[in-house]
């Protein structure tokens, strides 16, 4: 049997499509309870359309991001597929323009801010990720807890004086000139900040093992345990690893913790955010699945392809 790991573009590519085309048609028909909680689906083609092209694109980047930090031994479209499944193979946002602009926003800046890693010195590719992240909270206001990565990055790196003002500046510089713009329009320059400040406190839609379709239970269930042996062997391994490669997966680990305590922890986190934390969890669980044995990749794969097809088919 061919390993997962050594996915070809063409059949990457017709598994996510595939899967958005599925996911929209699921969630148009029959959404659950826990989707239709935060706000009511908008019948919209061109809504569901975009939103699908979004996510076409974050993908793309995304795997070009795991070709950039050398994550595999030889080129993999793995990503491609796993991105689809962990973005909307699980639950899906009424707020679909929203969800996948900020997920394709965080894929971005999660290209700059590694690719960044790979030189030192490097200051364009850390301002421009900076500043998609900086974009997350004007996109998706929950998404603002997205900033304790810039101090973890400093720490990671480790940054000079002159990279840490080059990335706070970044990350600030959108927030500043939204500001500013609805200042010049006649609105208060504060009044952006105080958006996102009382959105993180708005409740949102709460997950729970009673609201949680059993197919989507059993698809965390089955995604969890590679996540965290991917987790363990960024750790474990990480002095076997080249320097720029164990940095990338020290910031998605990070990433993917912010997104997970977001979800279950800030009041107005709601299922919005899953796209964007399937961005690190993208690359955190390819990684596994390349260091596992052949076969049980090979399972985990197959297992979650199956679960995620009966879902959003059959459930």
């Amino acid at each position: 049997m061919i390993s997962v790991t050594r996915q070809t573009t063409a059949f990457a590519i017709i598994l996510l499509l595939t899967t958005i085309l599925l996911c929209t048609v699921r969630v148009y028909i029959n959404p659950f309870d826990i989707e239709v909680a935060e706000s009511e689906f908008m019948p919209r083609w061109w809504d569901a359309l975009l939103s699908g092209l979004l996510l076409f694109v974050a993908a793309i980047i995304i795997n070009r991001t795991t070709v950039k930090i050398g994550l595999f031994g030889g080129f993999s479209a793995l990503p491609v597929s796993v991105f689809g499944f962990l973005a909307c193979g699980v639950l899906v946002s009424p707020n679909m323009l929203t969800a996948t602009a900020t997920a394709l926003v965080m894929t971005f800046g999660i290209l700059f801010l590694l690719r960044s890693m790979q030189f030192v010195g490097e200051k364009e590719s850390l301002f421009t990720g900076a500043l998609m992240f900086g974009l997350l909270p004007i996109i998706y206001p929950p998404a603002v807890t997205f900033a304790l990565i810039v101090p973890i990055a400093m720490f990671i790196a480790p940054l000079n004086i002159r990279q840490a003002i080059i990335i706070t500046t970044g990350y600030l510089l959108p927030l500043l000139g939204a500001s500013y713009l609805n200042w010049y329009l006649g609105g208060e320059i504060t009044g952006l900040a105080t958006s996102i400040w009382e959105h993180l406190f708005i409740p949102s839609a709460t997950l729970s093992l009673e609201t949680l379709p059993i197919l989507t239970f059993a698809i965390v269930v089955t995604i969890i345990p590679l996540l965290l042996y991917g987790i363990m062997q960024g750790i474990y391994n990480r002095y076997a690893m080249l320097v720029p490669l164990r940095k990338s997966i020290q910031i998605a680990i990070w990433l993917l913790i912010i997104g997970i305590a977001s979800l279950f922890l800030v009041p107005g986190c709601g299922i919005t955010i899953i796209p964007t934390i399937a961005a690190p969890a993208t690359i955190i669980a390819s990684f596994a699945l390349d260091k596992m044995e052949g076969k049980w990749a090979n399972w985990f794969y197959i297992a979650i392809v199956t679960l995620v097809v009966i879902h959003l088919v059959f459930y």
